[in-house]
């Protein structure tokens, strides 16, 4: 593979032709087709400028790909080392590139890494350890959160110590060596013995100089994102864009470029400027934008290399910095039904529904984990209905979408005595053991058979299927999955006054995954909690934003919670 420095990075523009940009660097346009797409057939070009280079525009028969300024991402790459050209006289074409020896990469003295930008929604999968001291990112570092873990050589122990989980959560990130070191400022304190401190003044602290020195783990983080042009999948995360953080020791580097496959990826930088030597820091280069253009089965590598200005060809490249792209051939999906449930509990109807916001964070969630989730809405009844209509339907609670329990006596308070799912203190519902004898919460079955009984119900055979109340519960609860002896199943309750991230949360204990703090009731003390695969890692009440916390705003996932969300959803059809 080439070196980025021996290579063209060129954006199309209106009037461009493989022709014309292949006589204006001094070589044919079979040679620059060969290089960019592997063949020289036609057909073969014509396909890739569109699925490849994003050409959207036909010549006048409409047959052939031609370039414009809008085509994205619009990209051929020129290389400038071609040293032999070889052509058989029967036309049948050969490009020969000048090869490389295989890259040894050692530690650089450059440290770059990758967060999330501070406006990122969960929208794509990226799971990073998070570290105390991140100057990109103010954030908890996990050492201090963390408190167990489950012990895979003791199935069915308490599991593992504070240590133990926090070694082994390091140890699900792979890690690349650095021989970049951090020297810390230390801040001089001062002591007042008659007076408050007065805030505003931390400018005004003495610093004292120290040769106290230590070298940050990198540990590479993972990405997630679906390739573009997918039929079906327009609405998937194709591109990530992510801040860089960087690190420079003893001196600047000549140069600071990326690597990777072009012929999946695109991204926006391939050299960063800002090479100032400098502690870990934001770098002036902002931000990259990686845009995944083609499907891949195995895990690619986006590295940054760190040239030193003595550097000569062959030498070992110190390796900077490094992402890792997941997998994303094999693309899962889920379809659930959304069902809202209409109430009568004392005089006032009520029907649940079911926002834009949470169902937009539902979908982000499970992009992270190369999951598509299919939403419908239940429909008894297929007819035209005018705006009238669903005015009317409103106003008078007339909708027959929903799966209507004014009549049922289970949901309902009749002469000040309420049925079996309302508390009789509150007149809320009672969605947890109004009956001591059964093992599990009935209401869930319930409400999962009412619904089959439905006009119009099979046709969402095998779906998870997701009810909506606009009721409180007695206990405060806003979300429940059901639970068949101690297995989550996919059917999921909302309640009133829910957060947009609760929704996301019930689905994803339908799909396998527990909370990530320890439960504990009065026959599991909090301290006998056993974690299992589902909760691989328990946290402090609400320390981290992972999505099965109780945070406020919680919507990002792990790699290894991924891995369970995709074996829990089908191959997309």
């Amino acid at each position: 593979m080439l070196n980025i420095a021996q290579v063209v990075k060129y954006k199309v523009k209106d009037g461009d032709t493989l022709e014309s940009l292949a006589n204006s660097h001094g070589m044919t346009w079979r040679e620059l087709a060969k290089y960019n797409f592997g063949t020289v057939d036609p057909d073969e070009i014509n396909e890739l400028l569109h699925s490849q280079v994003g050409c959207i525009k036909k010549t006048k028969d409409n047959k052939k790909f031609i370039f414009t300024g809008e085509d994205k991402p619009g990209i051929i790459y020129i290389p400038k080392n071609l040293s032999q050209r070889t052509f058989e006289p029967n036309d049948a074409y050969t490009l020969v590139v000048e090869q490389l020896h295989k890259k040894k990469l050692i530690p650089s003295k450059v440290m770059v890494y990758f967060r999330p930008t501070s406006d990122w929604d969960g929208k794509f999968g990226f799971d990073w350890l998070r570290v105390n001291g991140d100057v990109i990112r103010d954030e908890i570092g996990y050492e201090w959160p963390i408190d167990g873990g489950y012990d895979v050589q003791k199935p069915g122990s308490t599991g593992l110590t504070k240590e133990q989980a926090f070694a082994a959560f390091k140890a699900e990130y792979t890690t690349i060596e650095t021989d970049f070191v951090d020297k810390p400022e230390y801040s001089v304190p001062y002591l007042n013995l008659f007076r408050m401190a007065v805030q505003g003044l931390e400018s005004a602290y003495t610093t004292i100089e120290t040769d106290f020195v230590y070298k940050p783990e990198y540990f590479v983080p993972y990405l997630n994102l679906f390739p573009m042009g997918v039929e079906g999948l327009e609405a998937a995360p194709c591109t990530a864009e992510l801040q860089i953080g960087i690190g420079i020791k003893d001196e600047e580097p000549s140069n600071i470029e990326l690597e990777y496959d072009r012929n999946l990826f695109y991204i926006d930088k391939d050299i960063l400027n800002d090479k100032a030597v400098s502690g870990k820091r934001a770098s002036k280069d902002g931000s990259i934008k990686i845009t995944c253009i083609h499907p891949f089965s195995t895990e690619q590598k986006i590295d940054v290399l760190a040239y030193p200005k003595t550097w000569q060809e062959g030498d070992p490249i110190p390796l900077a910095g490094r992402i890792i792209v997941c997998p994303n051939n094999d693309i899962k999906e889920i379809k659930l039904v959304l069902i809202k449930v209409k109430t009568k509990i004392t005089y006032r109807t009520r029907i649940g529904s079911f926002d834009d916001i949470e169902l937009a964070r539902l979908k982000n969630t499970l992009f992270q984990a190369l999951v598509v989730a299919h939403l419908e809405h239940y429909q008894e009844v297929k007819k035209e209905r005018y705006l009238i209509d669903q005015v009317i339907d409103y106003v008078f609670s007339l909708d027959v979408d929903c799966l209507d329990l004014t009549e049922d006596p289970n949901f309902k308070v009749i002469n000040d005595s309420p049925g079996k799912f309302i508390d009789p203190k509150s007149f809320w519902l009672n969605e947890d053991y109004p009956n001591k004898k059964y093992v599990d919460p009935e209401m869930f079955e319930y409400l999962r058979r009412a619904f089959a009984a439905k006009k119009g119900a099979d046709k969402y055979a095998g779906y998870f299927l997701v009810f909506s109340f606009d009721e409180k519960t007695f206990d405060g609860a806003i979300g429940q999955i059901e639970v068949k002896n101690e297995v989550f199943l996919k059917n999921a309750v909302l309640f009133a006054a829910r957060t947009p991230y609760t929704l996301a949360h019930e689905v994803l204990h339908g799909l396998g995954l527990r909370h990530t703090h320890k439960e504990a009731d009065d026959e599991v003390p909090f301290e006998k909690f056993c974690p299992d695969q589902q909760a691989k890692y328990t946290f402090k009440y609400k320390t981290t934003d992972n999505v099965m916390s109780y945070s406020r705003n919680a919507f990002t996932t792990w790699r290894w919670q991924w891995k369970i969300l995709q074996e829990n959803s089908v191959k997309r059809e």
